[in-house]
């Protein structure tokens, strides 16, 4: 909650950002490595599986972004994030999460789950599935030297929930002491409206 994180919260000293600054750039060449696998292998797995997708995206956590999250985690150390390299597989149908979450367990090593749709409190929830991830011990040879061991994010989630999380993360900017009372309560309808499009468009699926 707000409350732990705030208490986490600790600044860096220019010592420590300069180790970190410099950490980053020495994993980079790593780092690319990695996204370059994963997304490759996803890509691969699903369309094996010959499951329709609206898109595979990936990133590595800019360096302004990490030192900000090393913050919140009270840690001035580069493995105390795990998601340096992100992936989010974006599906079309609620029935594919499932259908992709079992794609991820069976081609990578878990090593936990964050469950954002089941744990989801109301519809504007950051609402998708995450999972952080090793590459598989059983590839072995220089190619996968680099990606040894590392930790990555893969985050799986409908267009519709993918839509809704881009818009509430530009409104969250305004702070909820800026938005009255009817804008929140019509936030609120328009959230309930992607939940039930995405409900929709799973019965039309399996019509």
């Amino acid at each position: 909650g707000q409350a732990s994180e705030a208490h986490a919260y600790s600044e860096l000293t220019a010592e420590q950002l300069a180790a970190l600054s410099k950490e980053y750039e020495a994993a980079s060449a790593k780092n690319d490595s990695l996204l370059e696998e994963v997304i490759f292998f996803l890509n691969e797995r699903i369309e094996e599986k010959k499951i329709k997708i609206h898109a595979v995206e990936g990133r590595i956590k800019k360096l302004e972004s990490l030192i900000e999250k090393c913050k919140r985690n009270g840690s001035a150390a580069l493995d105390s994030v795990n998601d340096v390299v992100g992936t989010r597989v974006v599906c079309l149908f609620r029935s594919d999460i499932e259908r992709i979450e079992k794609l991820v367990k069976n081609n990578f090593e878990v090593v936990e789950i964050d469950n954002k749709i089941e744990n989801a409190n109301n519809p504007l929830g950051y609402m998708s599935v995450h999972y952080l991830c090793k590459m598989p011990s059983k590839y072995k040879g220089p190619r996968y030297e680099k990606t040894e061991n590392a930790i990555f994010e893969i985050q799986i989630r409908t267009l519709c929930m993918h839509c809704w999380a881009a818009v509430s993360h530009y409104l969250e900017y305004k702070g909820d002491w800026d938005v009255p009372k009817e804008l929140k309560l019509a936030l609120g309808a328009l959230g309930g409206l992607f939940y039930v499009a995405d409900n929709q468009f799973e019965q039309f699926n399996a019509a």
